[in-house]
């Protein structure tokens, strides 16, 4: 039996992901302190179907 190997996906060029995910964090801690003002959303809360059948329906539905 041979073993395949998969390859790594690669990333794309001129993203730096820790550095993005460290602005974040500190944005967040900026607004925590009242330094800054971060967007935000309203979304609109959509309680769990109840019933098997609604959950199928939902599952089988297209997605947007």
């Amino acid at each position: 039996m041979r073993k395949t190997s998969r390859a790594k996906p690669k990333r794309p060029a001129g993203r730096d992901l820790f550095d993005e995910l460290s602005e974040g964090v500190t944005a967040l801690a900026d607004a925590r302190q009242g330094k800054r003002t971060l967007r935000t959303h309203a979304l609109e809360h959509k309680p769990a179907p109840n019933h098997a059948e609604e959950l199928i329906r939902v599952c089988e539905s297209p997605r947007l």
